[in-house]
């Protein structure tokens, strides 16, 4: 006869019910098993969202140097051709045409004539402001 579980006597003494007749055939993962893999997933994904955020922001910083440094190249150009500060970005298009090709997305740049500073603005994944500056 085959029943669905059967007794098992234990070392003190009592009758205790077994599930599995057989346990070398249980097969698959345990629930704790798979909670662990998961947890380990989501550990690794939020450690490499963070390094590819960080990533991110340099190459924006990055960015804003590079281009700080083409427009401080053009007002130098601009001041010697025309012999007068530029009094806004607006001023050094036609000098600025195909430099800032790799402009992030959001920043900003204004032109402070009388100091002859150009500063630059861009705003980071945490909701930070960058701010550099360079003169020309």
């Amino acid at each position: 006869m085959d029943l669905p579980f059967q007794s098992v006597e234990n070392k003190s003494g009592f009758k205790n019910k077994s599930r599995f007749l057989n346990k070398k055939n249980k097969s698959g993962f345990t629930l704790i098993e798979v909670l662990i893999v998961i947890l380990i997933i989501a550990i690794l994904s939020v450690g490499a969202y963070m390094i590819y955020r960080d990533v991110l922001d340099g190459t924006k910083k990055s960015a804003i140097s590079s281009n700080l440094s083409a427009i401080s190249s053009a007002a130098r150009l601009f001041t010697s051709t025309y012999e007068h500060t530029p009094n806004s970005i607006s001023d050094l298009a036609p000098l600025l045409q195909n430099s800032l090709t790799n402009n992030p997305p959001g920043a900003a740049y204004t032109l402070d004539p009388t100091n002859y500073i150009i500063k630059g603005y861009v705003t980071l994944k945490d909701g930070s402001l960058y701010l550099t500056q360079r003169e020309y």
